[in-house]
This record gives structure tokens, sequence and C-alpha cells, in this order.
């Protein structure tokens, strides 16, 4: 199978290093041969590839028979949609590591796929190399899947972490983790959440069989945390993650939900640090699956999009087949909060209990509330000029 790497930045270096490496190996069950890599003209004098391989034409690309598959890994939104659509509607098999592509326009991509009879796979887009996707689709089909839990962010956890166990602050730490990689130069999407809820979004809608929409999950990001709520955590024993969480509700509704939560030492992601990842899942007939594994990287990216490349070339993988949508988002759960401001924190009083306790004047742990009152409450201390950090009592 002749294949087409769109994209040669991290992901599609690692890609095309491992077919390489591995392709007498590989060739023991498939054949897997690059054709063409596409990049930016400025990018193709240090690119260190052979020339003919190189294209900076997509249309050479698209118009091109022999190629059968397309890698598309250049991390852009708009366009890398419009190469897999187009790819899609030539017949072309698409690989994709694009993660904001996947979650946005799932319905309409895989029913290309379906349309085309052609294969439309994304391992790589949820868990950089866990190997999460595959094995849900098979639990899906086998189990009601009631609950969903992750770190599927290496950048938040990598602060998170750091946080905690070296009293780096959160500006400190974000930086290094820019030096290291870890972090893109503007880390909205990681450190607000967005990343982790787009592949919330996928893992959901695999695990319920129908298409969830991004603005169903709620959301809250890490970059109001301060040392002194890591050291009130740290004497608590407890740590704080930045979690996705899938939770089913019954016939009609689920929740959705990305927001820090603050767990202990009997949670099965307390010991998941740095940039590792992980996906805790439930089923009725396997119990509770736990994957791990190194959430980005050139290599364990790259691994996953060549294990999707493998199940093209033997036609292996498992189409979706997504049913009518009859449950909704209902994320009004019941739980307790930790609460930290900047400026005297003032609560309702009936938030407090012998299970709630007022730290201090700037921090508080409440009872167990409907989350809507909570987040509405803490909104308008946000809007009042308070800069406000709330974590959920796992």
């Amino acid at each position: 199978m002749k294949i087409a790497i769109l994209g040669y930045g991290t992901v599609g270096r690692g890609t095309y290093d491992i077919l390489q490496e591995r392709k007498n190996r590989l060739e023991d069950q498939v054949e897997l041969e690059v054709k063409k890599v596409l990049m930016l003209e400025k990018e193709v004098a240090t690119c260190g590839l052979d020339k003919a391989l190189v294209s900076t034409d997509y249309q050479e690309i698209l118009d091109d028979p022999e190629i059968e598959c397309i890698v598309e890994v250049t991390g852009a939104k708009k366009q890398g949609f419009l190469f897999m659509k187009e790819a899609l509607e030539a017949k072309k098999h698409v690989v994709t590591a694009n993660k904001a592509v996947v979650s946005k326009h799932f319905s309409e991509l895989n029913d290309l796929a379906d349309r085309y009879q052609v294969h439309f796979l994304y391992e790589a887009a949820v868990g950089g190399g866990i190997p999460i996707l595959t094995p849900l689709k098979s639990q899906a089909l086998l189990n009601n899947i009631d609950s969903i839990e992750g770190i599927l962010n290496g950048t938040c956890n990598y602060i998170l972490s750091n946080m905690q166990t070296k009293a780096w602050g959160y500006e400190e730490t974000l930086k290094k983790a820019q030096d290291l990689g870890f972090a893109e130069a503007d880390p909205t999407d990681d450190v607000e959440g967005f990343d982790t809820l787009r592949k919330l979004v996928i893992l959901s809608s695999i695990a319920q069989n129908i298409l969830v929409n991004e603005d169903e999950v709620a959301l809250e990001g890490i970059s109001n945390l301060g040392l002194e709520d890591v050291a009130y955590f740290k004497d608590q024993d407890l740590k704080v993650k930045l979690l996705a969480s899938y939770g089913k509700k019954g016939d009609d509704s689920y929740s959705l939900i990305v927001e820090p939560v603050l767990i202990g030492r009997d949670h099965p992601l307390y010991n998941v640090d740095g940039e590792t990842n992980a996906i805790t899942l439930h089923g009725h007939n396997v119990d509770q699956l736990t994957f791990m594994g190194p959430g980005a990287g050139k290599y364990p990216t790259g691994n996953a999009v060549v294990c999707d490349l493998i199940d093209v070339a033997r036609g292996s993988d498992l189409p979706l087949k997504f049913g009518d949508k009859t449950q909704s988002a209902e994320n009004n759960i019941q739980a307790a909060y930790y609460i930290s401001s900047d400026q005297d924190l003032n609560l309702p009083e009936d938030w407090f209990s012998n299970e709630g306790e007022k730290i201090d004047g700037h921090r508080a742990r409440t009872k167990a509330l409907p989350r809507d009152s909570v987040i509405g409450t803490l909104e308008n201390l946000r809007k009042a000029g308070q800069k406000i950090f709330f974590a959920r009592l796992g």
C-alpha cells in the first residue's frame, strides 16, 4: 500500500522513521511504502528527505492513483479537515492524529468513509501512544460502557505533578514544560482543557455509539491553580489532576465533564504523573480496564499512526455505525468542591456542614452540592474580579 504523509513535523517524522526502521519486519505481514511527503515550500531544503519523495502540492497527491492512503498529521484545523475530506471523496483511506478535526467533524468524516467504502482511523488522536480507541470499539460492542475517566493531556499532568512534587509555581512550571517541548508557545488548548475536551468527545462517542458534541462538555482548566492550593493538597495526601469524565446517568442522559479533580491514593489514576496519560473505563461485563502510557511524543504517536496503517492494509479495523441520538448531556452532578480565591471568599452558609469546612478566609471545602449552583456562584465571583480556582473532590 502506497502512502502519502501530510506534514513533516514531530508526528510525521516519527511515522516516517518507524516505517523505515521496521520495513523489513513489516514486509512479513504488510507492504507499506511512503510515496510522497507533503510539506511547505520553506521546509523542503532542510527536511533531509530524497527530493523525489517531497511534494508541496496536495493536488498531485490526490491525483495519484497509486497512493491509496493519506496520513494527515499537519495539526491544522481547517486545512486538515479539507485534506481529509478531499482524500475520502477521492476514495483514499485516511489515518490521522488530528484530534481537533476528528472531534469537530466526527460525523461527516465517518459518513464519507462509509459512503466511499474506505477506512478512516484516528488511534493517535487520543492518548498518543496508548492503544485505546481500537480496544474501546470492541468493548463497546460487548459491554454497556457506563463510565470513562482519564488523564488525557500530558502538558497539564506534567505541570500539576511538578507543582506538587517540586513546589514550582504555575508560570515557572509552564515555562519548563515549554522549554522541554511538552507545551506549545500558546498553551491555551492544553491548560484550559480544550485538548482534553476533544479527546473526551471522541471517547464518549465511541463508548455510546452516538455522536457527542463539543458544546455538551462542561469545561474548567488549571491556569488559576496556586502553590498555596498545592501545599494544602499535599498536606491532605491528595493530588489534583485534570480529569475527563464520562458517566452514564440512565437511559436518556449522560455527564461529560473536564475539570480539576482531587484524588486520593485509592484512585486508579493517583500515581499517573509527569507527561503520562491514562484512561480507565468500566463495562458491565469486563468491569474495570485501565490503559496507560505516553500521551504524546514523536515515536509513541507515530507508533499509533503505523498501527492504524497496518489495520488499513489488512482491512481489519472495526468501522463505526453511529446510532440515533436519544440521550443528551446532563452535567449537574452532585459533588463536593475545593474552592480558593485571591480575595476574601464569601460563599453561601448552606454550602457547609460537618462534611464541608472553611479552611481560611480564601479557601474552603464544600459539602456535596449540585454542580450548576456551584459554577453559577463562582462565575459571578469571577465577574466581580476574583481569581477563582476550584477542584471537584473525587
